[in-house]
């Protein structure tokens, strides 16, 4: 990795006009959390040929690493112009839109992803989080399963199917959902926090503060596992325990 970066920086030394140098060094930039120069070198890489492969989504990438939604929203709309059909760059744009409050406009981009790549990583979770944030919690129940029906054995489907039906008030089915995705996956904090609401509606506290243990075993800044810990142990009687969470 570092004779990467050294060859791409000897590489601009002799000849400071490549772009596609200016473009992977910035990428070794921003794995090394170097934001600024990485910026600096994507946007040298734009200014020698601005339809450089994924240059502006590079750009936008770390803009928004540094939470600099202005210059991330901008990149990515140039992303989005300069290829209408890359679902990265839709999707991209929309998450940043979705963090400055826009969400009507988000789910416009989180829709055209999610048309141009229904499995692509994240298309879906997008859409239904998004919808439910809306409060069109029926739109987003009946778009996971869509995604059921056509791919059944997908974890993330199965994670977004269940988490809908819970925001539509259906405990039952939406822990069937999350069963199932749990016989794919036991090492995701999130699928466990999830099965623990599920069993808290469904006032079965025990095991729910179970997995809300798991949960935190497996990721112990997860505020709001410990949180709905807290609540569970309230309702079962051990006020010292649920204060402290």
């Amino acid at each position: 990795y570092d004779n990467a970066r050294r060859s791409f920086e000897e590489s601009l030394a002799l000849d400071p006009e490549r772009a596609d140098a200016h473009l992977w060094l910035g990428v070794m930039l921003t794995k090394e959390q170097s934001y600024p120069a990485a910026v600096h070198h994507f946007e040298r890489a734009l200014a020698l040929k601005p339809d450089i492969e994924d240059g502006w989504i590079d750009l936008g990438t770390a803009h928004y690493l540094q939470r600099n939604l202005a210059g991330a929203g901008a990149s990515f709309r140039a992303a989005v112009a300069a290829d209408p059909t890359s679902p990265l760059a839709h999707a991209n744009l929309g998450i940043v839109l979705k963090d400055s409050g826009q969400k009507v406009e988000a789910l416009e981009h989180f829709r055209r992803a999610h048309e141009l790549a229904p499995d692509g990583e994240g298309t879906l979770r997008n859409m239904v989080i998004t919808l439910i944030e809306l409060d069109r919690c029926e739109e987003a129940l009946s778009l996971a399963m869509r995604a059921a029906d056509r791919n059944p054995g997908a974890y993330e489907v199965q994670m977004m199917l269940g988490y809908a039906h819970q925001k539509v008030h259906e405990p039952v089915r939406a822990l069937a959902c999350y069963d199932t995705a749990y016989r794919m996956r036991t090492d995701d904090a999130e699928i466990y926090f999830n099965r623990g609401v599920a069993l808290q509606d469904l006032g079965r506290l025990t095991e729910a503060c179970a997995d809300y243990e798991r949960a935190l075993a497996l990721q112990p800044e997860y505020l709001l596992a410990a949180f709905h810990r807290g609540l569970a142990r309230l309702l079962l009687g051990d006020f010292e325990r649920g204060w402290e969470d």
